[in-house]
């Protein structure tokens, strides 16, 4: 709710008026309106970004102010263009200049000039950036590549994103000879780096770090991340999946970095979080040239002209959006901050978030909270749920929307909780 320096709140105003008898309201006779301030917004009275008025989704970490105009602009633009696929002659290629564009945002060395077709297999293995069709692409084909001969362990926080141990699921029902290794997160709800590190056998391929972490939303500490490189073994790829990193708060340097300097390790990134093209599906991982080879393609599901054509395009002009960032930055910021003095009155413990979403913990089974709140067309999380995650009983995860959406929020969880 709007706060004015007079520290009078909305509420304490209507009241005031309707007690009083000041005639304030007979200026606009709007009773739905005093009715919101004193009892709280509803999921009616909301109109997201790209979304069904009346539906307030705060269940998938999407961008609440939807995608850049920048982004829009370059899709409206080559809309025509769309029979066309985007590598053809005396034309520029839209993926290669996406992928120049982002080696020189990240410090990369520029490639061979692709033009040629015969410089094709040795510009791929001098390739520090990989382009594909969503992140978690980029996850599965990375695991694949990695524990496809001869098998091994996989390392991850618990609770943490569910792609990585799905497939390491899938590779055991094809009866491959691989293990999921689940190390619990430590005090504050962080990545326990020491105990990872001691979870490294002969057998560890690979160890996988989300940063910020979904779903807790915290970060690893940068000078803690690069002890922890330092201490792995060369043979060992790390993955630190940086999907949620611009959301951080100012000062925290990324790992893209460590991606150049180290051999093993690999930094994902995607454009469906601040950029707000979640509906496009693309990312990009920057590492070791030698991990995306034809093989590691082949796992991505990327082969000649995969990758949308205007999803590339929105993507490169998404990058040059400054303003779009910055607003999409403060709008999840203001917006975290009001949730965590809203959940303050309530009384319901949280884990501060560094990301675009948070976890509260509800001190009762929350399946039925949640249930309650998709009665009143509120989504939100739940971790008991089938979709859920270890180690959070009792949690939901809520994404953090607009101001409108955020409020509707809060009314329905009040009424969940009774």
């Amino acid at each position: 709710m709007e706060r004015q320096q007079t520290g009078l709140s909305r509420r304490d105003f209507i009241k005031g008026a309707v007690a009083g008898g000041v005639g304030v309201l007979a200026v606009k006779p709007d009773y739905a309106w005093a009715q919101t301030l004193l009892s709280g917004r509803t999921a009616a009275e909301v109109q997201g970004t790209g979304i069904p008025q009346g539906i307030v989704r705060l269940s998938y970490n999407e961008n609440p102010i939807g995608p850049s105009p920048m982004a829009i602009e370059a899709i409206m633009g080559h809309a025509h263009e769309v029979h066309r696929y985007h590598v053809s002659t005396n034309t520029r290629n839209p993926e290669q200049f996406l992928a120049r564009k982002l080696k020189r945002i990240h410090g990369v060395l520029a490639d061979l000039n692709l033009r040629n077709p015969d410089d094709q297999k040795e510009a791929i293995r001098r390739q520090h950036i990989f382009v594909c069709h969503g992140s978690e692409r980029i996850l599965i084909a990375a695991v694949t590549k990695v524990l496809g001969n001869g098998g091994g362990e996989v390392i991850e926080a618990a609770p943490a994103y569910g792609s990585v141990a799905r497939t390491v699921g899938f590779l055991q029902s094809k009866g491959g000879s691989v293990e999921m290794v689940h190390v619990p997160l430590k005090a504050g709800n962080v990545h326990d780096l020491e105990a990872m590190q001691q979870a490294i056998t002969d057998r560890t391929r690979l160890v996988i770090i989300t940063n910020p972490n979904n779903p807790t939303g915290t970060l690893t500490p940068r000078d803690a991340l690069e002890r922890f490189i330092a201490g792995v073994p060369e043979r060992v790829l790390i993955i630190i999946d940086e999907a949620y990193i611009h959301f951080a708060e100012p000062g925290y340097q990324d790992a893209m970095d460590l991606g150049l300097r180290h051999k093993n390790v690999l930094v994902s990134r995607t454009f469906s979080k601040v950029y707000g093209l979640a509906g496009m599906r693309i990312g990009y991982a920057l590492g070791p040239p030698g991990l995306f080879d034809y093989d590691f393609e082949f796992y991505a599901a990327k082969d000649w002209g995969s990758i949308n054509r205007l999803a590339i395009l929105a993507a490169t002009a998404a990058l040059d959006d400054k303003d779009h960032i910055r607003r999409s930055q403060e709008t999840i910021w203001q917006g975290k901050r009001y949730l965590y003095d809203e959940f303050d009155k309530l009384g319901l413990s949280y884990t501060p978030t560094q990301s675009c979403f948070m976890v509260v913990d509800m001190n009762q089974p929350s399946t039925p909270i949640v249930a309650r709140m998709r009665e009143k067309n509120v989504f939100v999380r739940d971790a008991d749920g089938p979709l859920g995650y270890v180690n959070l009983s009792n949690h939901i995860r809520v994404s953090i929307g607009l101001m409108e959406e955020n409020e509707a929020f809060i009314t329905a969880l009040k009424g969940a909780l009774g």
